[in-house]
């Protein structure tokens, strides 16, 4: 959940300039020849794409790929302006140290008050109220997997990338906490270049561009609304 050091103001505006092309793009695990093959696709700047299909249909290796975790064994990946994508997975992320010593993992140089400021635009003001939350562990604090997902939002934020890949981000996240981190998401999507894979349908509905995947390729690419009219 943490990218290199990024300019730490958690403000959407002046980001919304990078676009992710994929061009004829194929990737296959060793161990297993599963992947993506022949993958073509273009997120706009400031757009988010949804990428939806079952278990094992390319998913999780496009946003890989797209992240740069993964470089593909053909085809061509290019976000320009170049810019290295934010991933977020369903992984939780706990570190040591206190809850400003997490959050500077993505911007070092952020001073208190934008640390406060991007707990408060992700909707979490339970984190600004923390008992001595400048002093405090983490490892001492009653934080449940919904507030650990919380916290890589907002370390996110702060870290004000261009481009964010969010690989099922809610998928631990108790129902407790969901709506918070869904809220949270839709704060860090905005004006953004973002790909989303999500298991719940009110997060792809709002995506600019649902992408299905299937057995490693894409089988269509449109809006919402014009995919529920297609035969």
């Amino acid at each position: 959940n943490v990218a290199p050091p990024a300019s730490p103001h958690p403000q959407p505006a002046s980001v919304a300039n990078a676009t992710i092309d994929v061009s004829n793009v194929a990737f296959r695990y060793p161990t297993t020849g599963r992947g993506i093959d022949g993958v073509t696709l273009r997120v706009a700047a400031g757009t988010t794409t949804a990428l939806v299909g079952g278990s094992g249909s390319g998913k999780s290796t496009l946003a890989r790929v797209v992240a740069g975790h993964h470089p593909p064994h053909s085809g061509v990946v290019r976000v320009e302006p170049a810019t290295l994508p934010y991933y977020i997975s369903q992984e939780l992320h706990q570190f040591r140290g206190t809850l400003a010593d997490n959050m500077r993992l993505a911007a070092p140089e952020a001073n208190d008050d934008e640390i406060r400021a991007a707990f408060h635009a992700v909707g979490a003001s339970w984190a600004t109220d923390l008992h001595d939350a400048e002093t405090a562990d983490v490892a001492t604090m009653p934080l449940d997997e919904g507030r650990i997902q919380h916290v890589a939002l907002a370390r996110a934020l702060l870290a004000d990338p261009a481009v964010v890949i969010l690989d099922e981000a809610t998928a631990d996240v108790g129902l407790h906490h969901r709506h918070d981190v869904e809220e949270a998401i839709a704060t860090l999507r905005e004006g953004r270049t973002s790909v989303l894979i999500a298991h719940r349908l009110q997060q792809v509905v709002t995506a600019d561009q649902i992408v299905i995947m299937a057995d490693g390729a894409t089988v269509q690419q449109s809006t919402h609304e014009r995919i529920l009219a297609a035969d």
